[in-house]
């Protein structure tokens, strides 16, 4: 009984994914929609090979500091070692297992570290989540060091756009350096909410995991080794971003390029959209053209596209072959045994 009831809250589960996929795809299909594509087409075939090689490098940059972070926190917290090259496929995994689950969540990394490596699961899945606090942090620290060299913002706009990032910047840093207090809160906020027993003490055993996990990351003293490694994965995408745009011709600061990546990432994942599509190409394209005057929509379009092309969705069709190659290998050792 208690299967066909997990099966069936699996089956549940599905339904505002999908939802949220098609709301995402309908919206890209729109942005496309607005968009001379034959234009885009003949911009984006002259590319030459060099261009195309610096894009791709900082990708694999970007994806190397992400892998070595997951590497050393897998660890410091659970002490098993796992090699960069299983930790880079796993983040590649994550990004195409990414894009079916809302808020960017990329289950596959725990997934495959029990598989290969043994780890419990719920371990696994904590400690993903602290990694995404760290995506945060990182995220808030490049768009408040990059607003502080922007020029064109005007002084009434500035404080504005910063109150809240400032504030979740100071949430999230309290939460690493005293998980336990921030976790006894939300108990007690949980406890106060009309929940069913059952569902409630589920929230309730995850969430102490999650603060164990977190316990062990500040008593092991790795808040800015994870910090930087998140900063620096971060840092490259700005950087892949400004080179695009500056290749097709857009007057644009790197500061300004890290402002608009940054509060892209977070509309992409507030908007629960998996993987952000549709709501990261059409803010992009709308944060670039309302900061840089002048700029042809059609050159920024291609611009978007091209970075979002070599940033995500060509490591969804590469996390995706991964996948399948471990599904194969997985149903070959059941096989043999």
């Amino acid at each position: 009984m208690k299967e066909e009831d997990q099966n069936e809250t699996r089956e549940k589960a599905k339904w505002p994914r999908l939802i949220l996929l098609l709301l995402g795809i309908s919206i890209f299909i729109m942005f496309l929609k607005n968009v001379p594509l034959g234009e885009v087409w003949s911009i984006l075939t002259i590319l030459n090979t060099n261009v195309i090689l610096i894009i791709m490098s900082l990708t694999v940059i970007s994806i190397l500091f992400k892998a070595w972070r997951w590497k050393y926190l897998v660890k410091k917290t659970m002490k098993t070692d796992i090699s960069t090259f299983f930790s880079f496929n796993s983040v590649i995994a994550g990004v195409a297992a990414g894009s079916l689950f809302p808020g960017r969540i990329d289950v596959a990394k725990p997934l495959l570290l029990k598989k290969r490596y043994y780890t419990k699961l719920t371990e696994g899945f904590s400690l993903l989540f602290v990694e995404r606090v760290f995506d945060l942090i990182s995220i808030i620290f490049i768009f408040g060091i990059s607003g502080l060299f922007v020029k064109n913002l005007s002084y009434k706009i500035t404080p504005v756009l910063f109150i809240f990032p400032l504030f979740l910047l100071i949430f999230l840093v309290g939460f690493l350096r005293e998980p336990g207090r921030y976790g006894r809160l939300f108990e007690k906020i949980v406890s106060f909410i009309p929940l069913s027993g059952n569902i409630q003490t589920k929230i309730i055993s995850f969430a102490r995991r999650f603060i164990n996990v977190s316990l062990e990351t500040k008593r092991q003293k790795i808040f800015y080794g994870t910090f930087m490694l998140s900063f620096l994965s971060g840092l490259f995408e700005v950087i892949r971003l400004y080179y695009v745009l500056t290749y097709f011709g857009i007057s644009i600061s790197l500061p300004m390029t890290g402002v608009i990546f940054a509060v892209v990432v977070i509309v992409s994942v507030l908007s629960l959209i998996p993987g952000g599509i549709g709501v990261n190409e059409l803010s992009a394209a709308g944060m670039i053209l309302l900061f840089t005057p002048g700029s042809n929509s059609v050159i920024v379009t291609s611009a978007v596209l091209l970075n979002r092309f070599f940033a995500y969705y060509i490591l969804i069709i590469i996390g995706s072959i991964s996948l399948m190659i471990f599904k194969n290998k997985k149903k070959t050792m059941i096989k043999d045994d």
